[in-house]
């Protein structure tokens, strides 16, 4: 019998949730819950699981319901992921360089960090230098939804001469019934040889 663990669920819902568009419930799995990579190549199975269903629908009620998202909150969170921290913490050096600067972050710019890479590098001399890479949302993704919603992606299907399906079956019997069958035609050539030949 599996150990059912509340705590763990429950930070992967909300993990997978407040960072949506641009996360997996795999990932969400991983970073937010903290499960193996073994037990979160398989969310399907996780998600199947009472209480982790009963968990999802508490947590979408907290969204939908009475004082959760509105359609307007939707709206501005798409906009501040297009729009990103729009070079906010970009600050220039004396000799002209940029740097970035997070020391005084917003709580809401964090929300569009997706992930943070750090990588320290060995040098020749024994010097070692840390660099770090920021991830941000899908800006690009975040645009195209907001579009989406706001109609600005409209699919035009042209319909012209439709013709029903019992209109199609009856003209493939006329042909079946009308036309001739491969014995005919054959009679049909040597018939044709036997004139020219007479």
């Amino acid at each position: 019998m599996a150990i059912i663990n509340e705590d763990r669920a429950r930070a992967t819902v909300e993990f997978y949730y407040s960072h949506l568009p641009n996360i997996s419930w795999a990932e969400s799995m991983r970073k937010g819950g903290g499960y193996s990579a073994k037990v979160a190549s398989n969310p399907t199975k996780w998600k199947k699981q009472v209480y982790v269903q009963k968990m999802i629908k508490e947590y979408k009620r907290t969204l939908t319901g009475d004082g959760g998202i509105e359609d307007a909150d939707i709206e501005s969170s798409l906009k501040n992921i297009m729009l990103g921290h729009q070079g906010r913490y970009i600050k220039p050096n004396e000799d002209g360089t940029l740097n970035l600067d997070y020391s005084e972050i917003t709580t809401e710019d964090k929300k569009l960090i997706k992930e943070i890479q750090i990588d320290t590098v060995t040098r020749a001399n024994g010097t070692k230098e840390t660099k770090f890479r920021l991830i941000m949302l899908d800006s690009l993704g975040a645009t195209k939804m907001l579009a989406q919603i706001k109609g600005m992606f409209k699919e035009h299907v042209e319909v012209k001469g439709e013709v029903s399906l019992i209109e199609r079956l009856q003209r493939g019997r006329a042909q079946v019934i009308d036309g001739p069958r491969g014995y005919e035609v054959r009679e049909a050539e040597e018939l044709e040889e036997l004139n020219g030949n007479a």
